[in-house]
């Protein structure tokens, strides 16, 4: 789900990824409580 961000600075960029990962993981939740519903 990595976007290409290589106008931001290394800093953003780590920021970025990141808040990517959180998103996921939330959004994987969401569908396993989705499953289970």
């Amino acid at each position: 789900m990595a976007k290409p961000h290589r106008r931001l600075s290394p800093s953003v960029g780590a920021l970025a990824f990141a808040g990517d990962d959180a998103g996921v993981a939330i959004w994987k939740v969401i569908a396993a409580r989705l499953e289970i519903l």
